[in-house]
């Protein structure tokens, strides 16, 4: 077997700490969020819940069934994403979402059984990694949570002719989503 070794510079440490919020939201049909470094949007993320996802997380496609595991989904893809703004360096980390069980599952990696459960057990690890994890959640209400909502919604069918990029965001840059097939997945 072999052995676990991590180190972090004391810089980190004794550094002060810097403000980063993720904003998330998903929907039966895709996942998206933004990532806020001292008050500014800098990064943002989209895509569309795959095969893949369906296949692992059990769910279903487009079905409102499926909305809490899209949700946790959206903040684990993001931390993941975003890993570096917040995983080695001291900082106040905030994640911001309209779902309260994804809130709930990303700040205290208890969740439901079954597909959050699934999730919070993958972003545990990722904390394990990390020398400082989300300190805060909010919950915003839906109608608030304007950007992430948008982004989420790109690949709902309802929205494909009229969907256009929040004008915000032109000129942020995008990070593209990982694939989550079996090489994203760390348990299976």
């Amino acid at each position: 077997m072999g052995s676990l070794t991590r180190s972090w510079t004391l810089s980190s440490y004794t550094a002060d700490a810097v403000d980063v919020t993720f904003n998330f939201d998903a929907c039966p049909f895709g996942i998206g969020g933004i990532l806020i470094y001292l008050g500014r949007v800098v990064a943002w993320f989209m895509d569309e819940i795959t095969q893949h996802d369906i296949e692992y997380l059990k769910i279903d496609r487009g079905s409102a069934s499926g909305q809490q595991a899209c949700e946790a989904l959206a903040a684990l893809v993001g931390m993941r994403l975003w890993k570096p703004w917040w995983c080695d360096r001291r900082c106040t980390m905030a994640l911001r979402g309209d779902n309260v069980t994804a809130l709930t599952m990303a700040l205290t990696l208890r969740a439901p059984k079954g597909a959050v459960k699934k999730i919070a057990r993958e972003l545990a690890l990722d904390y394990a990694d990390a020398a400082f994890e989300p300190e805060y959640a909010e919950h915003v209400p839906g109608v608030t949570n304007i950007l992430s909502d948008l982004l989420s919604r790109r690949y709902d069918p309802a929205r494909q002719e009229d969907w256009r990029l929040p004008p915000l965001l032109l000129d942020v840059p995008r990070m593209r989503a990982p694939l989550r097939d079996s090489s994203f997945w760390r348990l299976m």
